[in-house]
């Protein structure tokens, strides 16, 4: 039979797959298996398609590209807030990226930043200790928002249906610890002791507002979230728990244990220091400078070993005194120099340490704020590769900032594991387990 023949030979199978496809170009629709939904918009689907014919997007224009931007639009205004951090990654989850198609703009998100949809507040950054998306906003009226019906294929509506277990697989590919964390945060729950003490705290304490959060997330009457900020510091409610409460909480109803990075970001600071020798080793620096910094940071190295740093080798002092002694600190050490040196336990340091803290200084001399996230991002590391190694192991391990909580019978073996990490990337410093 001919190609001819075939063509027109009647076929049951040809019939169906017709009566399946979708609108085509010609001048007569066909039978359309789209389906209406209905989307939050700034433009409609006709005002969509003139601001891409005026923009020279003329590729961007048909049913599908112009049903996916709008979804994407949805989706940032279903967010809410003045403004939002959405990846191209995510963004090709509504629409994908153009393809093949010279002088056109192959991203949507930049497309809608050319059509004067959307306005870029803060460009992405990406370095090797820290990473945040674009940040945007409708650039129109928020309040000048209306709902409008669209047409989307199949496929388009499964991925809205399915948005959010799609959300959850992107994270769990990221951080490779995320979806047995969100698992492991079920098992937590807090003793009768706990309770009772949460009672008198929420009667008598101006902590009322958290310990009723911190109940609620333990009764699970709220999601217990995770979050990885740009430096990849895990956020949970573990975080706003006053701390009071934190020793009474329990892992399948047995007792926690925490590993704390004694004086973290002291200990970290080595390693940063390190990096900057490291940088200016690159560019010539004298080799008697070399050495004198690599002996100071060996004395600053005992020091922190020696004990808690933010004693001074003090045996008598107070746990309030030392709280205090610790915010100055570290306050100190992230804040500019020029209001840092008017501090007294700053002055101590710099005194001892000068030319550690010289290279501290030339690191926050453009961005004070760079140092902060220096230590931030090694925290978060050494924390969580200590917390991926102990779920290889099967204990359950929870996140707290510069900590693990874990149950008291694995602390030894998680101390031990953050030590060897710390070790590993800041160089020196003791963990606590308490």
């Amino acid at each position: 039979m001919s190609k001819k023949d075939r063509q027109s030979a009647p076929s049951k199978e040809r019939t169906d797959n017709r009566a399946r496809k979708g609108p085509t170009t010609g001048t007569q629709n066909g039978p359309t298996n789209y389906l209406p939904v209905v989307v939050n918009c700034v433009v409609d689907a006709n005002q969509l398609e003139a601001l891409l014919h005026k923009h020279n997007q003329s590729a961007w224009v048909s049913r599908k590209r112009i049903s996916g931007l709008l979804l994407l639009i949805d989706f940032i205004i279903r967010k809410g807030g003045k403004t939002l951090k959405i990846s191209s990654e995510l963004s090709h989850e509504f629409v994908g990226r153009l393809k093949g198609i010279r002088k056109v703009e192959a991203q949507p998100l930049a497309l809608l930043v050319i059509l004067r949809i959307l306005e870029i507040v803060r460009p992405a950054k990406a370095g090797p200790h820290f990473k945040v998306s674009t940040e945007y906003r409708i650039l129109q009226n928020p309040s000048k928002t209306f709902k409008t019906e669209i047409l989307i294929s199949p496929h388009q509506k499964s991925k809205m249906d399915n948005a959010e277990n799609r959300n959850e697989k992107r994270k769990d590919r990221k951080h490779p610890f995320y979806a047995r964390l969100r698992a492991d945060m079920e098992r937590l729950g807090i003793s009768v002791s706990g309770k009772a003490k949460a009672l008198d705290m929420m009667i008598t304490h101006d902590k009322r507002p958290s310990v009723i959060r911190s109940i609620d997330f333990l009764n699970q009457a709220r999601d217990c979230a995770v979050r990885v900020d740009g430096s990849g510091t895990v956020n949970t409610f573990l975080n706003s728990i006053p701390k009071e409460l934190k020793p009474l909480l329990e892992i399948d109803g047995k007792p926690v244990a925490k590993c704390d990075i004694e004086g973290a970001h002291f200990c970290i600071l080595q390693r940063v220091v390190r990096d900057r020798i490291n940088y200016l080793r690159k560019h010539d620096m004298r080799i008697d400078r070399q050495e004198l910094l690599d002996s100071e940071i060996g004395n600053f190295a005992q020091l922190i070993e020696s004990g808690d740093i933010y004693k001074r080798g003090l045996h008598s002092i107070t746990d309030d005194e030392r709280k205090a002694t610790k915010l100055r600190m570290l306050s100190a050490l992230n804040m500019k120099t020029s209001l840092a040196i008017h501090v007294i336990e700053y002055k101590w340091l710099r005194t001892t340490f000068p030319m550690t803290f010289g290279v501290v200084e030339d690191i926050k001399k453009r961005d004070h704020r760079t140092l902060s996230l220096l230590l931030r991002n090694y925290t978060a590391r050494i924390i969580n590769q200590a917390m991926l190694q102990l779920q290889a192991m099967q204990i359950p391990a929870y996140p707290d900032t510069d900590a693990l909580i874990v149950m008291r019978q694995h602390g030894p073996v998680a101390r031990k594991i953050i030590e060897r990490f710390l070790h590993e990337i800041a160089g020196s410093g003791k963990v606590s387990l308490t």
